[in-house]
């Protein structure tokens, strides 16, 4: 019998996500650095990721090669000697998609990566590991790879719909491949949750955490042949518990371009911690929160069913992380704001902004670094009320960990240092607030205005944003 995990122990995958450069191309080799340092810590037992882009000419995985061996681009080539990892962990990886502006990209790397995923399979034959492709971005493109190797034993891809369908495809060996589409717009991978049965046995893919999917063995896994059946269950899988309070909204998650209402709750819900932590004569110290938009990872829609809200919901669809405090310049909070909005107003970008205890008016039309039109403070004696952003004065920030580190490439938190860490995490701060709310009515209100340079198409399509 041919074993792929362990029988008492569970094994985790380590999903790229960390390397999805989708949003955040200037930062590719920092972001591949920070996952090789984690690998090497945590030492899993198999670690996946997705090759879902094209940076500067070269694929994900080309760079990757490149920075973690030190191999010149031009001499970079897929081998099990490239891309082990350490401990010889075995990389279950995909290959660059097949859009428009990288067809003659991909089609070049489709061949290699064939005849690397064949020898990594023969690398792993003593581990008894399958290989898994993830990230393959259509079906066409997926057939292309699986036919033209025997060492696939499952394909996990994201495609755009609303439901979990699954595809059976034949590798050379004319063994039946596994093809299972999650159909949500992804840019992490989404909440999945796969069982793959073969003779009776088991394997099941139960993914509810934004950063990695469980596999949990059940029983004896797999029989002597690498022909399974795949079978995608419902989106949501694992049990709620932990009730929060009611959302009587739609929490919008798509914060990449735009104010969302869930970009405000959450930035709301630091500000009520800080809030609630002040022993001094105000009634804060810290008016004001940020969160970048790529740490939020989807929307909560519980106005669909009870209108309940659980601590679940939140662990999924925001990243953790500790909260910080920092103390910055007005100055370098109006340039971090206009790097923030230096984006392509259509496509967004994961460094956009939340923010609560500031006021926004920006024109995505100017020229770069230049779209910043006025910024107004919360204040923070009396009264809450707005007035200008005052450059010379320093004021209170919070926000993520991360951010504060320079993430995003938001280095002018970084320059100021944090002078204070929280004992509260993102997740933990948000479920406090919205239980302390009990009920969430939370609207767009024009904390970030787009000023109204647009064309009236323009203005249709950003018609979120502008005041009703």
């Amino acid at each position: 019998m041919k074993r792929i995990l362990s029988e008492s122990d569970a094994c985790t995958l380590y999903v790229g996500n960390i390397l999805n450069t989708r949003h955040d191309n200037a930062n590719i080799r920092q972001r591949i650095r920070k996952a090789i340092r984690i690998l090497r810590y945590l030492e899993p037992d198999i670690m996946m990721f997705g090759i879902n882009e094209v940076i500067y000419g070269k694929s994900v995985l080309t760079q990757l090669a490149e920075t973690f061996h030190n191999i010149p681009s031009n001499n970079a080539k897929y081998s099990s000697s490239n891309l082990l990892f350490p401990n010889n962990c075995p990389a279950i990886i995909g290959y660059v998609s097949e859009s428009t502006d990288q067809t003659a990209i991909a089609n070049t790397e489709i061949s290699n990566l064939t005849a690397y995923l064949e020898q990594l399979a023969a690398s792993y034959k003593q581990k008894k590991y399958p290989v898994i492709a993830v990230g393959c971005q259509n079906l066409t493109s997926i057939e292309e790879i699986v036919k033209k190797t025997s060492s696939i034993l499952l394909i996990i891809d994201g495609c755009s719909g609303s439901e979990l369908k699954v595809s059976t495809l034949v590798n050379s060996h004319n063994q039946r491949v596994g093809a299972v589409f999650p159909q949500t717009s992804i840019h992490f991978l989404t909440k999945i949750f796969i069982r793959i049965k073969h003779d009776g046995k088991e394997f099941i893919l139960d993914n509810y955490n934004a950063s990695k999917l469980t596999v949990t063995p059940s029983n004896r896994i797999f029989g002597d042949h690498y022909q399974i059946q795949a079978v995608a269950g419902p989106v949501v899988t694992h049990a709620k518990s932990h009730a929060l309070g009611k959302a009587m909204t739609f929490l919008n998650g798509q914060c990449y371009r735009s104010e969302c209402n869930f970009g405000s709750l959450i930035t709301d819900a630091f500000v009520q911690y800080k809030c609630n932590n002040y022993r001094g004569s105000n009634w804060t110290d810290t008016a004001i929160a940020v969160i970048a938009a790529g740490m939020i990872f989807s929307s909560i829609n519980a106005t669909a069913n009870s209108n309940t809200i659980y601590r679940e919901d939140i662990e999924y669809a925001v990243y953790n992380d500790i909260l910080v405090t920092i103390e910055i310049s007005g100055m370098d909070i109006r340039r971090s704001l206009n790097h923030a909005f230096d984006v392509t107003y259509k496509q967004g970008d994961a460094k956009f902004l939340q923010v609560s205890g500031l006021r926004i008016i920006y024109d995505p039309l100017k020229q770069s670094l230049q779209k910043l039109i006025s910024v107004k403070v919360r204040t923070t004696v009396g009264v809450p009320t707005y007035t200008l952003l005052i450059r010379s004065v320093k004021y209170y920030v919070v926000m993520p960990k991360s951010l504060a580190n320079g993430e995003f490439g938001h280095n002018f938190f970084k320059k100021y240092g944090i002078i204070r860490e929280e004992n509260m995490t993102v997740v933990d701060a948000v479920c406090q607030y919205i239980t302390q709310l009990k009920s969430i009515y939370y609207f767009n209100e024009d904390r970030i205005l787009v000023q109204s340079s647009f064309t009236s198409s323009e203005l249709t399509q950003s018609a979120n944003i502008l005041p009703s």
